[in-house]
């Protein structure tokens, strides 16, 4: 993921969702002043999107200080561009049912699950620095856990007049969600950073190495931490058994 402060959300990105099928982002920004949590991932991905929308789910749900629909709406749209609006459409009611059933009928239409073309998707993704690939061995190995795109897990804060104020890569907004919404409402970028690495479906290899580095760094870490308790404990056991 690259730095998305402040970035203009390509609005005139070609989308089809629910009954509109010749449709842009205009049609959904601009209207109401409500903040969207956007999502780029795609629907039938096993892995961090189908992960990372029922954190975000379940953490809204969670929230009693917000409503969906008052003070904020839903967008996903999805990087495969073979899936279905009919797809998109049956994924919408699942989340509502699972997460707002409590709410009435009404509020579903504000989570807006869209699909696009190749096209379009790429030269949003390219916009707002969102980077993902297909796996052409998909068919292959996916019995062997690849999924059919690599790409990385972040939700998107985006004001109502499409500016891309902030973020989260793990969906968990509760500790500053309502200080996201407020930024959002006033058009203010409050996220800013040089560059990110999230957590991705990737199953194989990758040509970034950080998140490998990184990973390396935590087991060495954690193996260091361990003797270190295993060193203290023996110590302190040996120490008393030769008092006694």
């Amino acid at each position: 993921l690259q730095n998305p402060y402040g970035i203009n959300f390509p609005l005139d990105t070609k989308i089809s969702y629910k009954d509109n099928y010749q449709s842009t982002f205009e049609d959904l920004f601009n209207k109401n002043g409500k903040p969207k949590l956007f999502i780029l991932g795609y629907y039938q991905c096993e892995a961090m999107c189908d992960a990372i929308r029922e954190i975000l789910f379940a953490d809204l749900k969670a929230n009693n200080d917000v409503k969906l629909g008052e003070d904020y709406e839903i967008i996903m749209l999805s990087i495969d561009h073979e899936e279905t609006i009919g797809l998109a459409v049956e994924q919408e009611q699942i989340y509502f049912n699972r997460y707002f059933s409590d709410l009435p009928e009404s509020s579903k239409k504000h989570i807006l699950f869209t699909v696009s073309t190749k096209e379009e998707i790429e030269k949003l993704a390219s916009k707002i620095g969102f980077e993902y690939r297909y796996n052409e061995d998909f068919e292959e190995l996916k019995n062997k856990g690849r999924q059919k795109y690599d790409h990385p897990s972040f939700v998107y804060v985006i004001s109502d007049e499409g500016m891309i104020t902030s973020g989260s890569t793990s969906g968990r907004f509760s500790d500053n969600f309502l200080g996201m919404l407020k930024d959002a409402q006033e058009n203010s970028p409050s996220m800013d950073f040089e560059e990110l690495y999230s957590m991705t479906c990737l199953k194989g290899n990758i040509e970034n190495e950080n998140p490998q580095n990184a990973f390396n760094l935590v087991k060495f870490t954690s193996t260091w931490f361990v003797f270190n308790l295993v060193f203290i404990f023996s110590y302190n056991y040996l120490s008393r058994r030769k008092g006694s």
